[in-house]
């Protein structure tokens, strides 16, 4: 099941390169035109237990402005946790496969596929998907890429940090979150988190920080997505970084145009990465 959240649209929404994230509550899709501005959005709620995925592509189809247009491009970006940052050296299908199982134990009916995501630092994004999510991807966009949602995220956090600093880059989703830390440009981690409170976030986040031993180190957090500033957490991260920043989409995409007004400029980053 599938109902629909946010439909932003320009005049020029039906054409240029459509993107689509897929996760297990929600769908997300956007348009890119040619001058690189993303003119159409739209953001589904989906239920998705073990046998309804073909409701959820149906459904949000149905729906949707955008899905059923014509484009030069499709990607599909999958946002599953079961996903791992791998050397490329130890990065071959059979040795991906070994270390997810590894990671998050065997299973049936699920394919491994790998990004090239940075390749400079000899690093690679290793996930699994649902083979029957594959094969509606497949039915529904035939000629599409498919992509896992870190690697867009891996990109983005480093190349438009500063090159000295150390970043905690956060996404905040419905009912999980994503943090990808950097230091000096360089990955140190990316991993993705449920949660049920504000508590659970703090939580994760200062683990992460005492994992790689950065309790004593300036570093700064960039958060977007369902994030309030005015929250006890807002408050709390500030007691532990030397900033927290609201991660902002720039001016002149349908995210800052006055059909969007109604939510922050940090609410749609995480969806504006993809495009990047």
């Amino acid at each position: 099941m599938a109902h629909k959240t946010i439909g932003l649209y320009t005049a020029g929404s039906g054409n240029g390169q459509l993107v689509i994230e897929i996760g297990h509550d929600q769908l997300a899709c956007l348009v890119k035109n040619s001058e690189g501005l993303v003119t159409g959005f739209e953001l589904f709620e989906t239920e998705t237990a073990e046998n309804d995925w073909n409701d959820v592509f149906y459904e949000t189809r149905e729906l949707s402005q955008l899905l059923t247009g014509t484009y030069a491009e499709t990607h599909i970006c999958y946002h599953f946790e079961e996903a791992a940052v791998m050397p490329v050296k130890f990065s071959g299908m059979d040795a991906a496969a070994g270390y997810l199982a590894t990671l998050f134990g065997e299973k049936e009916r699920y394919d491994t596929r790998i990004d090239k995501t940075l390749d400079q630092q000899g690093l690679h994004t290793a996930y699994r998907v649902r083979r029957s999510v594959q094969e509606l991807a497949g039915r529904y966009y035939v000629l599409h890429q498919a992509h896992h949602s870190w690697s867009r995220l891996l990109h983005y956090a480093t190349t438009s940090g500063n090159d000295h600093a150390t970043v905690f880059n956060i996404q905040v989703y419905k009912s999980r979150f994503t943090m990808t830390i950097t230091r000096g440009g360089q990955l140190q981690l990316i991993r993705s988190f449920g949660y049920q409170t504000e508590q659970d976030i703090f939580y994760h986040i200062l683990h992460a920080r005492q994992e790689l031993k950065l309790e004593d180190i300036q570093a700064t957090a960039a958060i977007s997505g369902l994030y309030d500033p005015a929250s006890a957490l807002h408050n709390r991260l500030r007691q532990v970084f030397a900033a927290v920043l609201l991660d902002e989409v720039p001016p002149g995409h349908i995210f800052s145009s006055e059909q969007a007004s109604a939510y922050p400029a940090h609410y749609f980053t995480p969806y504006f990465i993809l495009a990047v």
